[in-house]
């Protein structure tokens, strides 16, 4: 159902697509993690409080939340990451243009706010997720769990 209300919402869909781009730059360069730990260190983030950005799992919705949150969380250190990286000179490596495209793109207000409907859209869900899989769950616990997940929706929208 996720993946359907994803493909379904162009924004979200994108927004999604760009958030998988951010982990995979992230997750492929020590450049761009030892950046962003630095930028984190100089504005006295603890080291604790930094998330790491990862490309999302294209199997695992559970994850997705987090991945959201913590980009959320840290949005102006990834941006203040991206800008320096698409200032370093190319050394043989497409860092910095995918870097200064990924901050071009999440510069656009219209992409913190899909990112918050996508929050809006798979929270819920993630919770059901969670008391759906859950090792003793009833098929009564399970109806319940999906009213209740229904009933949250339509309050929270």
């Amino acid at each position: 159902m996720s993946l359907n209300v994803c493909e379904a919402v162009a924004p979200v869909r994108d927004v999604m697509q760009l958030l998988q781009e951010l982990g995979s730059l992230f997750s492929q360069s020590i450049r761009c993690r030892t950046t962003f730990a630095k930028i984190a260190e100089s504005n006295n983030e603890g080291i604790f409080r930094v998330k790491q950005i990862r490309p999302l799992c294209p199997t695992r919705w559970l994850v997705r939340v987090s991945a959201i949150q913590a980009f959320v969380t840290q949005y102006e250190l990834v941006l203040s990451c991206l800008e320096e990286l698409s200032s370093i000179p190319a050394s043989g490596s497409n860092v910095a243009a995918r870097a200064s495209g990924l901050y071009s793109q999440l510069c656009q207000g219209s992409t913190l706010l899909a990112l918050k409907m996508a929050l809006k859209v798979f929270g819920p869900l993630e919770m059901l997720n969670r008391s759906l899989q859950a090792r003793y769950q009833t098929v009564s616990g399970m109806l319940e769990a999906v009213s209740e997940t229904l009933v949250f929706s339509a309050l929270s929208s």
